[in-house]
């Protein structure tokens, strides 16, 4: 996980999110995952070595700058992939997105994460993990209303 970097204008600047990003425009999302996997934690996966878990919606989730015709809000669209890898894999101590850590499961949710992520986090620490999909939709930064099911 990423202990996200208190960097001005960081959205999630103090939490703890698992390892992603935004897609470029040619990429299927497990190769995005893929990706930013190497870029922040700096080990090769490929896009097969990746499970799809779960879709997530999040409505009007951040506050742009805006551009013509916009309300200045971001609607994010999130997919959620888990893969195996060994503890004893070599992984960066930090990015450029913050510090990065190894956190059994039993911890994960006494971290300091967003409000949503605790609502879906338990379908993915599951063993075996389950899939999911849900909508989750913020009010300054507290969940207002959310589902999420299998």
């Amino acid at each position: 996980m990423i202990e996200r970097a208190q960097r001005p204008g960081d959205v999630h600047a103090g939490k703890w999110n698992g390892l992603g990003g935004k897609l470029l425009p040619e990429e299927s999302p497990a190769e995005g995952a893929a990706r930013e996997f190497q870029e922040e934690a700096g080990l090769s996966l490929c896009a097969q070595d990746l499970q799809q878990l779960g879709k997530l919606e999040f409505p009007r989730f951040k506050r742009s700058k805006g551009s013509e015709g916009s309300d200045g809000w971001e609607d994010w669209q999130v997919e959620v992939f888990g893969c195996e890898l060994d503890a004893s894999a070599q992984i960066r101590d930090s990015c450029e997105e913050g510090s990065l850590h190894w956190v059994p499961y039993d911890e994960v949710l006494r971290k300091n994460l967003w409000p949503g992520d605790r609502l879906f986090l338990p379908y993915v620490l599951r063993e075996p993990p389950q899939r999911f999909s849900g909508r989750i939709e913020y009010e300054a930064g507290e969940v207002k209303r959310f589902w999420i099911g299998p």
